[in-house]
């Protein structure tokens, strides 16, 4: 599995999402948001922005029509072009969710080897599984939960 083909995997857990409610929730579509945040950094990062102030919803909208923008800005924003360097930026930002677990060693090693992937010499999956074990290992369940480890799974 590719970053490409969890385009089709958002769309379709999304479309799940609406259809598997027999009521819409906005914590459901929070919950999703959170879920795909860093995912969706990798593909267009003022989409993510965009799509996490659709989901804030300061406009006191409608679930339904908050569902109906949230869909048509996920559709912009999975149609973006992945780049290496937002993988790279969002991989170091999810890194520092550990700077106050890890001893300065281990820090600057996961730093480097995010540096090698930026260099495309390290594997996007070694990385992963790097950070998601320091995840699982310091509770950071936010982190843990981030769906771009579906890359691993």
């Amino acid at each position: 599995m590719n970053l490409e083909h969890l385009k089709e995997l958002v769309q379709h857990a999304f479309d799940e999402l609406k259809q598997n409610q027999s009521e819409i929730s906005y914590k459901q579509l929070v919950d999703f948001h959170a879920q795909h945040k860093y995912l969706y950094f990798c593909y267009n990062v003022s989409g993510k922005t965009q799509l996490g102030r659709i989901v804030a919803n300061s406009s006191k909208e409608s679930v339904e029509r908050v569902y109906e923008r949230y869909e048509a800005e996920l559709k912009q924003v999975l149609n973006s072009d992945i780049s290496n360097g937002r993988v790279v930026n969002a991989l170091a930002h999810m890194a520092g969710y550990f700077k106050k677990d890890l001893s300065t060693e281990e820090r600057q090693a996961l730093m480097d080897r995010i540096e090698r992937l930026a260099n495309q010499l390290e594997d996007l999956p070694l990385v992963l599984a790097q950070i998601h074990a320091y995840a699982v290992q310091y509770h950071q369940t936010y982190i843990a939960q981030q769906r771009i480890f579906d890359l691993i799974k």
